[in-house]
């Protein structure tokens, strides 16, 4: 993969920074010359040369090659926008047994908008296999083995939603404006209640950070079950998270205790660790203050069954204006949310008004967004970078991927009729507690400028 030169020579200067290595003792350990070495530093280096460097590092030096590489900005302005017609040529069918066991067309898939930077795997399903009754157990119904991708869904026609709990089979019926999100690794699949309706369904799958740590998940393997913690019987999981600090912290019971007494504390080790016990939350309190960690760290989501799939129903008095009459740019209709993933947002978006002043009404915020045009109307787009203004006109079936921090707003195109956009928002390595971190930091431009040797 190609970098961006300037920013890769700033990011190899932060890891040999990080190593403590000068130019002239990475040329030496390396087995370079000291002007290829500053070279790439100064980021006067071809591509080429920069690349083998990058690698010979890896090669030298215990960090992972892969954690160096920047890779290029594909988006435009921060945006990146997919017709219809690009869509449409990504189109391939999958199969699955029905019920005599034949192999026959399930779905039909397009790709929609990506980018590099964001974490979005996003499609177009077409639900090929009819069922006309809500069964779980029809065998015409083909279930997936279950993916780690978060799945954001957003329905556009007739479509049953089947998914397997620990071997317990349910379904869903979905009609146009409704959405579902799923847990990821439950069995789940989709078909038709009418196949000559419009039944496609927009899948937005994305990463977390369970998927960003997976080269040290692959890594530690089998371990990774000590990291589990039971979310679904919440006594036990607190216990658990709190039993982990506690052995971070390299303590006994008798020196919790002992800490507990210092700091005039009630609580004792035998009941912070017992994972059969809820805590109050004053125990929550003491149990943080002993642990030296925030009371935040040792709280988990209450657990709900309905947390595996939640769902929402499209109901139009659920609507609201934004912003407020009689200024109406935008009807929003909030799609599903799970209180476990905060941050993974959708709206079932109406565009009312034509145009939208981008610097006082504009969108910016600190999540990645996907917008897809799943209406029969065009919709304007406007959107803008550190001063780079850019605008496109989304056609129904047109999509687009837009990093965070872009300002954008969208507008009815003109004569026109109600624009309607399904808009999905998610974190992607820049998440809450990256930004928590980076806020006790008392420098950042040189998160992402290092451009010094910070010592002697």
């Amino acid at each position: 993969m190609k970098s961006d030169k300037p920013d890769q020579s700033r990011r190899l200067r932060s890891q040999a920074n990080d190593l403590k290595r000068p130019e002239a003792e990475l040329a030496r350990e390396m087995g370079l010359s000291l002007q290829e070495v500053e070279s790439v530093l100064c980021g006067e280096a071809s591509g080429e040369t920069t690349h083998r460097f990058l690698l010979r590092m890896g090669e030298v030096y215990p960090v992972d090659p892969g954690e160096l590489m920047v890779p290029v900005d594909d988006s435009d302005a921060g945006v990146n926008v997919m017709k219809r017609d690009a869509s449409a040529k990504s189109s391939r069918i999958t199969y699955r047994k029905n019920s005599a066991g034949e192999r026959t067309a399930y779905y039909e898939y397009w790709d929609t908008a990506m980018m590099r930077l964001g974490p979005f795997l996003p499609e177009l399903i077409r639900q090929l296999r009819e069922t006309k009754t809500p069964d779980p157990l029809n065998p015409e119904v083909a279930y997936n083995e279950g993916h780690l991708n978060h799945q954001y869904t957003f329905f556009t026609g007739p479509i049953n939603f089947y998914y397997d709990l620990n071997g317990t089979k349910h379904c869903l019926e979905f009609q146009p404006g409704d959405s579902c999100y799923c847990t990821p690794w439950w069995p789940h699949t989709f078909t038709t209640r009418d196949r000559k309706a419009h039944s496609w369904i927009v899948a937005v799958t994305y990463g977390g950070d369970v998927r960003r740590a997976q080269k040290e998940i692959y890594q530690l393997r089998s371990r990774m079950r000590h990291y589990r913690l039971d979310t679904r019987r919440i006594e036990r999981g607190t216990g658990q998270l709190i039993r982990h600090h506690f052995e971070n912290e390299c303590l006994t019971w008798a020196e919790f205790d002992l800490r507990a007494q210092r700091l005039g504390c009630a609580i004792r080790a035998a009941r912070a660790l017992d994972e059969t016990a809820a805590k109050s939350p004053s125990e929550l309190e003491e149990c943080a203050a002993v642990l030296g960690v925030h009371v935040s760290d040792l709280m988990l989501v209450d657990y709900k069954p309905e947390l595996e799939v939640p769902f929402t129903r499209f109901r139009e008095e659920d609507g609201y204006d934004y912003p407020n009459e009689p200024s109406r740019l935008y009807r929003l209709y909030a799609l599903a949310r799970s209180p476990a993933f905060p941050t993974m947002k959708g709206f079932n978006l109406h565009v009312h008004g034509e145009l939208a002043d981008l610097e006082t009404q504009g969108w910016d915020t600190g999540l990645h967004s996907y917008v897809y045009n799943y209406g029969t109307e065009p919709v304007t787009f406007w959107w803008s970078r550190e001063g780079e203004m850019r605008q496109d006109r989304l056609e129904p079936g047109d999509s687009a991927c837009i990093q965070p921090w872009v300002k954008h707003a969208f507008g009815r195109a003109e004569g026109a009729g109600i624009g309607q956009l399904c808009l999905m928002r998610a974190a992607g390595a820049v998440n809450q507690a990256v930004q928590k971190e980076m806020s006790y930091m008392s420098e950042n431009s040189r998160l992402y400028c290092e451009d010094r040797r910070w010592f002697s």
